[in-house]
């Protein structure tokens, strides 16, 4: 197997005196190699006769047909937003099995991991060690077009894992934030994204929990006090009274009065019981930046 990499050979690099040449492609013929931690070099010496001929090291390859690294996950794991990575499994088995090598551990790790994948894809669902079952399941309705029943993978935990978080603590609850997230706002006109809109004009808001469903939600356009704030008093305020193009979680389309004042600078005020798909029963309201109504609209 040839396999092109970007690379850099530090080897002969090793003592300090010199400086690495810069990044360069070179083919590497990597059928008779043996892949090893960087900082396991010993493991290498045991497993050949040649390990400076027949070893490399996982730091240096890069696999351009899967644009990724092969491995590197040779340090320590911090766990993230208490989410415990592989890096964090490994060393808690490291420290529990010190005498196994910890190269040996990751290898048997991702033989686990491609054996486990390998019976999902031939159609067996897989208990994983008592912990719970890996089952294939049908996702959604038949393609006319194919035939074919989309399928994913779900996880049943088993009663020794459910009785494992039975003693777990609550620290806190927080409620969910449904508040909606307006990234670009385009007027369809022109093809601005400057905030700057067509009285009479199409606007597309594109975003995050913005679909607007239920009792009193709506779009509006808000005036504003000299500070840039929204005017309180919702008497002023102009809602949009037309069809919406888009309805979605992610995209608002809907067209502009024709009445707005070119040079009135405004806000948008989305209220809605769906920002995030379903129905709920507070209202959420988003607010967006500064939008000013341009010259040009329709006559």
């Amino acid at each position: 197997m040839e396999t092109l990499n970007d690379v850099i050979d530090y080897s002969p690099y090793f003592s300090g005196k010199d400086e690495p040449p810069p990044f360069y492609h070179e083919t590497f013929d990597l059928s008779d190699k043996l892949f090893i931690p960087v900082d396991d070099f010993s493991l290498g010496e045991k497993l050949c006769d040649k390990p400076k001929e027949k070893m490399v090291l996982h730091h240096f390859v890069y696999d351009s047909a899967q644009n990724r690294l092969l491995r590197n996950n040779f340090s320590d794991g911090i766990v993230s937003r208490k989410t415990a990575s592989p890096d964090n499994l490994y060393r808690q088995v490291q420290n529990a099995l010190p005498e196994v090598n910890r190269g040996t551990i990751y290898t048997v790790s991702d033989a686990l991991v491609s054996q486990t994948l390998d019976l999902l894809s031939k159609g067996y669902a897989v208990n994983f060690f008592g912990l719970g079952t890996f089952r294939i399941a049908a996702c959604g309705t038949t393609d006319s077009r194919t035939g074919k029943i989309p399928l994913t993978v779900k996880f049943t935990p088993s009663e020794q894992t459910k009785l494992a978080v039975q003693n777990v603590q609550v620290a806190e609850t927080v409620c969910a934030d449904y508040v909606g997230n307006i990234s670009s706002i385009t007027d369809i006109k022109t093809g601005s994204t400057d905030f700057t809109l067509t009285a009479g004009g199409a606007v597309l808001i594109k975003g995050s929990r913005l679909k607007i469903a239920g009792e009193g939600s709506g779009v509006w356009l808000v005036p504003l006090s000299d500070a840039g704030n929204i005017t309180e008093d919702e008497g002023k305020w102009i809602k949009v009274d037309s069809a919406f193009a888009y309805n979605t979680s992610g995209r608002l389309m809907f067209t502009l009065p024709a009445s707005l004042a070119a040079g009135t600078k405004y806000r948008f005020v989305l209220r809605t019981h769906c920002p995030a798909g379903h129905m709920i029963k507070r209202m959420v309201e988003t607010v967006s930046g500064i939008v000013t109504i341009g010259g040009g609209g329709e006559n």
